[in-house]
């Protein structure tokens, strides 16, 4: 905040955009180059659409009912397609695709619901029919782009999520026609969330165990029709509207079932496996479990998806909520309205934390995951089906968990610290919140995604003897505000969390006699979501100190948030750093005063660049709902008492 004084606030009533402008004070950094560094990739893209976005069919809507929420959503999808291949493509999974995660992380500023139609279209249809189709599949990606054939993806049933393998849905080969017939045999092997499904899709892209002379050849993907272009169900087809549901209601979810559907041997999308001319099943996979593996890589840039999306979505929050407090003026040490609510130290230990873990998470770590995504899978011309490393896997699962979390929790704590103004639908925390809940457990729930990333840690630090850096003792200044220090508590953590967890499983299983899946599903998970949450943001830790020391016109401004983030995780846990004597009594003492000196307004704190470091988020004004701009404006009343809704 400025030096603005108390006295010049209350002498005359000021808007909010004047109380902003004597509030606002030129920072100690280069604004332009963080907003720059922020954004990271696809500068001309995100450019482009955020003026793109300007155009009045996305502007806030409060007030629709289901049908004209689902309307609108459709009529955005295709509104972003109008030129294709403008914005986004299928092909952008050859070419580079941070530009499929830049525009989700966009077009949830508008609408969830829109830009879940987005993920469903590009990612989920179109991506795995690109990937694992094959020059038969491939002429309708053109009309995917322009949105000419809407598309669902039928994996999830409604017995079957986290063990998809086991699902119940059937193809099975007839060779004498040459036709794949489909069924759904029992209620449970419903398809299930399947969006687009009750109003848009033509196609569906159907996972089903596939049985070929007899023998279930495991799970295979099927390109089905579901609707002619008339949009009237196919015979064989049933669709139930799933109705509404707690958020992103402008998404129409369906059930759907299969009841003797034929489809040609050619829908079978077949790179991973196919059926031949002579009704012989050939893959180059020789086990089902691995062509099943193989078959949902497509679920991985799913999960970078829906992380943008909790990117986009906890910067948006962070923006209104602090933008908001830097005009919403309170009881000050008067006795009048003269204070910005964001002077309040609560209002700074509450905001501050999270803004500074957005930059680490959402910011930092998800590029970082990102740019290995990108490079992996484009890598020697393989055209989006380059090979992903273990880890970039792994890191997938851990940085959609990370931030899908956090971007929930973000417009829960920024709704409550917007007080009344928190509550209007107009201001989008609510629709905020509806996404939060979606992406958490879409594209596989956070917990048992962590799961996964814990599993593969452990088999890592099997082979390597653990990670080394947190093995060893710290030399040098143990100061909690020393980055070095920082970084070696983290390694410390994971370190530990690793030699405990194996230790538990050791003694369960070699002593207590207890199978390796009882102990790991019934008896640690504790332990493992623990060690995935440290893996993960110890990755993040170093990702952002590294940035910050090449970055030498924002890295003074990068590091002091990278310290932020790290003493936050240490204040959340400081009975696990004193019980395993990580720090001690004296340093853990001392954790809480830090963090209220980088919370706030001293020498060490962010508070006096708050409004700066969210400018840097570059949400457009046009994207930025009343209580983030003039709401006092937006409130006024007319003679008749009403609310003026004012064009925002």
């Amino acid at each position: 905040m400025s030096s603005v004084s108390p006295k010049d606030l209350r002498d005359k009533r000021l808007s909010p955009n004047e109380i902003r402008r004597l509030t606002t004070s030129n920072p100690p950094f280069d604004v332009a180059a963080l907003a720059h560094w922020v954004d990271r990739d696809c500068h001309e893209t995100r450019k482009e659409l955020r003026e793109f976005l300007k155009d009045e069919l996305f502007v806030g809507r409060y007030h629709d009912s289901l049908s004209d929420m689902r309307t609108l959503a459709t009529k955005r999808l295709r509104k972003l397609c109008e030129v294709p291949g403008r914005f986004i493509s299928v092909h952008d999974f050859e070419t580079d695709p941070r530009r499929v995660f830049a525009v989700h992380e966009l077009t949830c500023l508008v609408d969830g619901s829109f830009a879940t139609k987005v993920t469903v279209q590009f990612n989920l249809f179109g991506g795995t029919v690109l990937k694992l189709g094959t020059d038969r599949h491939h002429s309708i990606l053109t009309k995917i782009d322009g949105v000419q054939e809407i598309g669902s993806f039928a994996l999830t049933e409604l017995g079957y999520g986290n063990n998809a393998v086991k699902l119940e849905t059937t193809a099975t080969y007839d060779s004498a026609t040459q036709e794949f017939v489909i069924n759904t045999p029992t209620p449970l092997a419903q398809k299930y969330w399947i969006t687009n499904g009750a109003i848009d899709a033509h196609w569906s892209v159907v996972f089903a165990q596939t049985y070929v002379n007899n023998k279930n050849e495991g799970v295979q993907a099927f390109l089905v029709r579901i609707r002619d272009s008339n949009l009237k169900v196919c015979p064989g087809c049933t669709i139930e509207d799933m109705g509404r549901k707690c958020g992103q209601n402008g998404v129409d979810n369906a059930k759907l079932a299969f009841r003797n559907v034929r489809v040609p041997r050619e829908m079978m999308l077949n790179r991973v496996a196919n059926v031949n001319e002579q009704g012989k099943f050939v893959s180059d996979i020789s086990s089902a479990r691995g062509r099943f593996i193989a078959a949902l890589n497509q679920l991985l840039s799913g999960r970078l998806c829906l992380s943008s999306k909790g990117v986009g979505r906890a910067k948006q929050a962070l923006t209104i909520a602090i933008r908001y407090a830097q005009t919403r003026l309170c009881v000050g040490e008067s006795g009048e309205s003269d204070t910005p609510i964001l002077d309040y130290q609560l209002q700074e230990r509450a905001l501050m934390p999270l803004l500074a873990r957005t930059y680490a998470v959402s910011c930092v770590g998800m590029t970082y995951v990102k740019n290995r995504f990108a490079e992996e899978t484009t890598a020697n011309g393989s055209r989006g089906m380059g090979k992903l490393s273990a880890e970039t896997e792994v890191l997938c699962s851990g940085i959609k968990s990370l931030n899908c979390w956090h971007a929930k929790n973000v417009a829960i704590v920024c709704r409550e610290r917007c007080g009344g103004q928190g509550y209007l639908a107009a201001n989008k925390f609510e629709e905020m919140i509806g996404d939060g809940m979606a992406i958490e457990t879409a594209e596989g729930d956070s917990s048992v995604l962590m799961m996964k990333v814990a599993k593969e840690r452990l088999a890592w630090a099997e082979k390597t003897k653990g990670f080394e850096p947190g093995r060893t003792e710290f030399v040098g200044f143990r100061d909690l505000m020393n980055p070095e220090f920082l970084l070696w508590l983290f390694r410390r953590r994971e370190h530990l969390m690793l030699v405990q967890l194996q230790g538990i499983m050791d003694r369960d299983i070699k002593i207590g006699g207890f199978s390796w899946f009882e102990t790991w599903q019934m008896r640690v998970s504790d332990q493992v979501q623990a060690l995935a949450k440290a893996y993960i943001e110890r990755v993040c830790l170093e990702q952002f100190l590294s940035e910050a020391s090449k970055n030498p016109k924002i890295g003074f401004v990068l590091e002091r948030l990278a310290v932020l983030f790290a003493v936050d995780v240490v204040n959340s846990e400081i009975g696990w750093f004193l019980t395993n004597g990580v720090i001690s009594l004296e340093q853990g003492a001392k954790v809480s005063e830090v963090l209220r000196e980088l919370c706030g307004k001293g020498r060490y704190g962010i508070a006096p660049w708050a409004v700066h470091l969210v400018n840097a988020f570059s949400i457009p004004e046009h994207l930025l709902p009343p209580a983030a701009r003039d709401w006092v404006r937006y409130n006024e009343v007319n003679n008749e008492g009403e609310l003026r809704n004012v064009a925002f």
